[in-house]
């Protein structure tokens, strides 16, 4: 079996004590974080060595950051230069582990729809699909994992009414996705179909996860291949309620490998 999940921790640092409780009772072969908000210095990689997992980081400075840890050795990793990516923004790593390669992005969120930061998203989420593509990636074992910022359907955010065509759930982002995963499977909704069912909930918003206002746009996506040998995939909400938690939670998928 391998168990495979993603978390925008929203700070490492912050998050270790959430982190270390929960791998120690719940541990994963391969997690990959996002928003680290801090270089590779800053990286607490002794610790997650302590619990048996292996780093690589690729970071910056107050910002973004992007990580993958793994209890098996990796076989390779690659930090790319995109021409997608805003110079200095760390938002992307590829590592390779049991003959998968994990594609880790921390997609833009995009500000508002007016923004100028819209496009430069849009632009973004095109360039990943393309990649995935030119690197034969699509046509490997391949499971591209992270935040996305995008929700894709109605059931992915708690008022889709009135949320509709705002950022992160604008028709636009959606195509783009669609697009950009090309045959990819969404795991977590090969095996939960259900509405309510998310994995951010906005810190601003009062009592926002107590009453489950919330927004699906984290994701596993899985080739097809692999796809087919997903066991199971959930939300581990529990950890949207610790103390000075993440404003994501994390997203576990299982695999029969």
């Amino acid at each position: 079996m391998l168990t495979v999940a993603t978390f925008n921790v929203n700070s490492v640092r912050s998050r270790m004590p959430i982190l270390r409780k929960w791998l120690t009772e719940n541990p994963v072969d391969v997690l990959a974080l996002q928003e680290l908000k801090g270089d590779e210095s800053k990286f607490p990689l002794q610790e997650f060595q302590e619990m048996g997992y292996h780093g690589v980081v690729h970071g910056q400075k107050a910002y973004n950051g992007v990580a993958i840890v793994s209890r098996d050795p990796f076989e390779d990793y690659m930090i790319p230069t995109l021409p997608f990516c805003a110079e200095g923004e760390a938002r992307v790593i590829l590592a390779k582990v049991r003959g998968i390669w994990f594609v880790n992005t921390y997609i833009p969120q995009g500000q508002s729809v007016s923004s100028e930061k819209f496009p430069y998203k849009l632009a973004f989420l095109a360039g990943i699909g393309k990649y995935l593509r030119d690197q034969g990636l699509m046509d490997a074992q391949t499971i591209w994992l992270g935040d996305l910022n995008v929700a894709l359907e109605d059931r992915d955010v708690y008022n889709p009414d009135d949320l509709r065509g705002k950022v992160t759930f604008h028709p636009d982002e959606q195509k783009v996705l669609r697009e950009a995963s090309g045959p990819m499977v969404d795991v977590l909704r090969k095996h939960n179909g259900n509405e309510g069912v998310y994995t951010f909930w906005d810190y601003r918003i009062p009592n926002g996860f107590k009453r489950n206002l919330g927004w699906r746009i984290d994701y596993i996506l899985a080739t097809p291949e692999l796809a087919e040998r997903s066991e199971d995939a959930w939300v581990e909400t529990g950890l949207r309620a610790m103390e000075k938690p993440s404003d994501h939670t994390a997203l576990v998928a299982r695999f029969d490998l």
